[in-house]
């Protein structure tokens, strides 16, 4: 039952058994009507209850008691109107929970279990010794007469077993009962506890009945009603507290019994008595605007009618028994109910039928006798039966003499009622077919069970506008809610049916919606009355109507049932012929509702214009402000460009002046080598040549001499043929990092150009560079830009990702990757922080400001790449350890 109240929002125990059986509206107000007439005299107990227990605990002498007494039972029922409403009738939507209510409902129930075991306690040990003093003067008392008690002898079974009945009945069929086990439970689980906390409940209020019942029958009640017993002994004993706690105990069950009971019967009174009266007549349909003004009207009557049984019975026996009588009203409920749940073939002519002819059979054999015996009719129909026919004595139909006339009224109802309902369900099996597919869908879901739609949903086109869709639900809402509300209500229907990101949707997002929607409607005015007003907006047009009876037909099919299974459950026509019917109405009423719209879009258009003009004046002192705030900011980022650019030159010039150190170093290494070796070639030349001019000379000698001389030759060659490539490697890297010319160029021969007029710097660390490049790939770009960006990224690392004297390993790797090159590069040092990578290229930032770092090296890295070569660079996110740069630059970058 939580499943599917949950899912069909259904408001009561009308609007549960009414969506069962197709959503009928005529079901759903029988049950209504059913409802009132049974349990609104119940209600009049209560009242009856407030007010006789106030007046025994007032001093009916007092001044203000000969005020307020006459008018009590008319204060009262005010203040239980003003507390339903406050408490339970504040918002329009009943399946909306009333955690507050609940509270105090369960407040209640300790509060008034507590005190009814103190009272208890207090009576039987301390007014009488304990069980065994009770028991022992009852013994005495029952030999003094000479006769059993009522205690010492078995009830009759069929009183007892009536008992039982109505005690199950009410659990399940009573409408505050259902309200507060069905209605207000958001989740099923919660049923678990309750399995095993409403008995133990039941146990406990019970165990001292029979202790009192003997109480009572010692002390007697001195001509006072026994229903009063608990709050008279202790008045007559002087236990003043013990009385007033009592009363407040009584007074607070009779109050949430009160307001439960008429919030459940102002719910189906509103949804399916009055609401179909203010949709047929059409000078009523300004209260749809007013449903929730018309429900506290409706609780107010309840309360005002309870009071009329309350005056016009006043102390006749029938009050005592309405309980009963109410209880056996509500039977009639439990084979639709329970028959709808259990029996998928049950129809909708089966349950009225049955709950027809059982509420005439209870009015008979119940109710009839109960009112002849007030007072109200005087007929001796009850001796001599209807038409003077024995057999049909209210009280002993067709001649049966059961116990007692609850019972007897309890029987023949429900078994007149359950016949009926099979025999009329069974009836005309082509009448009902058009049943099977909502009755099938209702047991689904109090199974848990649905149909799967995903895998023919992913093969959908969703070609249907949403916002077309959602425009015709607020049309039909914006009869019952406001503006606020009506969104509310949507977005909720958006929500459950997973649409909120979506334009466009498929025919079974549709049918989703559409189901959504009925249902939110439901929860305001019942789930019949919601299922007639969303087919007058005819959510779903013809096309769509065919499309969505073909989607479910191979969904059906996917899911292997039989021709009769897929009659049972899918059938449009019905829904297609009710739209059609409804197609010109609906299609006035939009033109109502654009007519509308147009009135307020005049006036929207005219409040823009008022405030456009007042906008004006405040655009223009703005415009000022802004100008003379652009200006200074324009200024300012000149001066910021001028500063960045000498920045960047001045650091091009720093790394042009490292070159000049590094040409200086390496050139002087084998200049001076071919000094010295020169220098040595003259020494012996001058040796040589005085041994010949002295005629010392030898073979031996001159043999030496031709051999230094070759070597010194060479050495000198070498050197030089050295010093010259460096100083072509040096002039050509000097001239691309000055000037930004565009050439074709040997990429790997170039960056070891570039690394070796690095070198006197490297050779100052520990740090290693590992050169991965293919010998024949040529680029046509900027070789100045690959200079300074190799240059820059070696510096980097030097300065930011090691220590003083730290070994390290660079990787320089580029590939061919399309028409693209891919230069990656990489360290291994200690790299850089989160916030280090998001603020890396940022101009200025640096982690080693003022030693050594200017915050300039990456954003000029940064701005060649992107400028100059029309590339992209990011940080490499695969190296873990240390830092590294993914470059990626066009074979042939455009000069512009």
């Amino acid at each position: 039952m939580v499943r599917i109240k949950n899912v069909y929002h259904s408001t009561s125990i009308a609007d549960f058994i009414s969506t069962r059986y197709n959503n009928s509206h005529a079901l759903a107000a029988l049950i209504s009507i059913l409802c009132l007439v049974g349990i609104t005299p119940y209600i009049s107990i209560q009242l009856k209850s407030i007010i006789t227990t106030f007046t025994l605990l007032v001093d009916n002498n007092s001044a203000e008691a000969q005020v307020i007494l006459p008018w009590l039972d008319m204060i009262i029922v005010l203040m239980m109107a003003a507390f339903t409403i406050a408490f339970g009738v504040k918002r329009l939507d009943p399946t909306e929970k009333h955690p507050g209510m609940m509270v105090a409902l369960a407040a209640e129930s300790l509060f008034k279990l507590l005190v009814f075991i103190c009272s208890a306690l207090l009576i039987c040990f301390v007014i009488f010794g304990g069980f065994s003093d009770i028991i022992a003067q009852i013994d005495a008392e029952n030999i003094a007469q000479g006769t059993l008690s009522s205690f010492s002898q078995p009830p009759p079974i069929s009183a007892w077993f009536t008992s039982m009945i109505l005690g199950v009945i009410g659990i399940i069929a009573l409408p505050r009962q259902f309200h507060v086990t069905v209605v207000e439970c958001s989740n099923e689980k919660f049923l678990d506890k309750a399995k095993w906390q409403f008995p133990l409940y039941l146990l406990l209020v019970n165990l001292m009945v029979l202790p009192l019942a003997m109480a009572g029958q010692l002390i007697g009640t001195q001509g006072g009603s026994t229903d009063l017993l608990l709050l008279n002994i202790p008045i007559t004993e002087g236990h003043s507290v013990i009385a007033t706690l009592v009363f407040l105990g009584g007074f607070a069950a009779s109050t949430a019994m009160i307001m439960v009971s008429t919030m459940t019967l102002s719910t189906m009174g509103t949804n399916h008595l009055v609401l179909p009266l203010i949709e047929r007549f059409s000078v009523l349909h300004f209260l749809r605007r007013h449903l929730l003004y018309v429900k506290w009207a409706v609780v107010v009557s309840l309360l005002l009618l309870s009071l009329f049984y309350f005056r016009r019975i006043g102390e006749s026996e029938v009050i005592v028994k309405i309980g009963s009588i109410s209880f056996v009203a509500m039977a009639q409920l439990l084979p639709a109910l329970v028959g709808g749940m259990l029996w998928k073939n049950g129809t909708l002519r089966g349950a009225f039928s049955a709950i027809f002819i059982g509420m005439l059979v209870w009015f008979y054999t119940s109710m009839l006798p109960s009112v002849i015996r007030s007072g109200w009719i005087d007929t001796d129909i009850l001796q001599t039966g209807l038409f003077q026919l024995a057999w049909l004595k209210p009280e002993q139909l067709l001649g049966s003499n059961i116990d007692t006339p609850i019972g007897h009224s309890l029987f023949w109802s429900l078994f007149i009622n359950t016949c009926v309902y099979i025999l009329m369900s069974s009836l005309n099996n082509n009448a009902r077919k058009d049943e099977l597919k909502h009755n099938q869908e209702f047991l689904n879901v109090g199974l848990g069970q649905s149909y799967e739609a995903k895998s023919l949903s992913t093969s959908l086109v969703s070609n249907i506008a949403l916002n077309e869709k959602l425009n015709k639900i607020d049309v039909l809402l914006a009869e019952y809610l406001p503006l606020t509300e009506r969104k509310n209500k949507i977005n909720l229907c958006i929500t459950r049916a997973k649409l909120n990101n979506n334009t466009k949707i498929n025919i079974l997002e549709l049918a989703q919606l559409k189901a959504q929607a009925t249902s939110v409607l439901a929860g305001i005015i019942g789930m019949a009355s919601a299922n007639n007003a969303m087919k007058s907006i005819e959510l779903l047009n013809d096309n769509e109507q065919a499309l969505l009876s073909t989607c479910y037909s191979e969904l059906l099919a996917k899911a292997n049932l039989s021709p009769d299974e897929l009659l049972e459950k899918v059938d449009f026509y019905q829904e297609k012929q009710s739209l059609l019917e409804n197609h010109a109405e609906q299609q006035q009423h939009i033109i109502q509702e654009l007519q509308c719209e147009k009135e307020q879009t005049s006036q929207a258009r005219q409040a823009l214009k008022s405030l456009n003009e007042e906008l004006e004046l405040r655009v223009d002192d703005r415009t000022k402000q802004l100008t003379q705030a652009n200006t200074d900011l324009t200024t300012a980022m000149s001066a910021l460009k001028n500063t960045q650019t000498q920045l960047v030159e001045a650091e091009k010039m720093a790394s042009l002046g490292g070159l000049v150190a590094g040409v200086s170093h390496e050139i002087n290494t084998p200049i001076g080598i071919v000094l010295t070796a020169i220098s040595s070639l003259q020494s012996e030349t001058a040796r040589i040549t005085e041994l010949y001019h002295e005629n010392k000379i030898t073979k031996k000698n001159m043999d030496h001499y031709l051999h230094y001389a070759d070597e010194a030759c060479k050495i000198s060659e070498n050197n030089i043929r050295r010093a010259a490539d460096l100083v072509t490697s040096f002039k050509q890297v000097a001239v691309d990092q000055t000037h930004e010319e565009q050439r074709e160029f040997l990429v790997k021969d170039y960056i070891e150009d570039i690394l070796l007029s690095l070198r006197p710097t490297l050779r100052k660390t520990q740090l290693s560079i590992d050169l991965v490049c293919d010998d024949t790939l040529t680029i046509n770009s900027f070789p100045g830009a690959f200079s300074q960006i190799i240059s820059n990224f070696i510096f980097n690392s030097h300065i930011h990702a090691y220590e003083p004297n730290q070994a390290g390993k660079i990787s320089i790797t580029v590939e061919k990757s399309n028409q693209t090159i891919v230069f990656k590069y990489s360290d291994d040092g200690k790299g850089v922080s989160a916030e280090g990578k998001q603020n890396i290229f940022e101009p200025f930032y640096t982690t080693k400001r003022g030693i050594g770092g200017t915050g300039l090296g990456a954003h000029i890295i940064y701005n060649i790449v992107s400028q100059q070569l029309k590339g992209e660079i990011v940080i490499d996110e695969s190296i873990t350890q240390g830092l590294g740069f993914i470059i990626t630059i066009p074979l042939h970058p455009s000069i512009n």
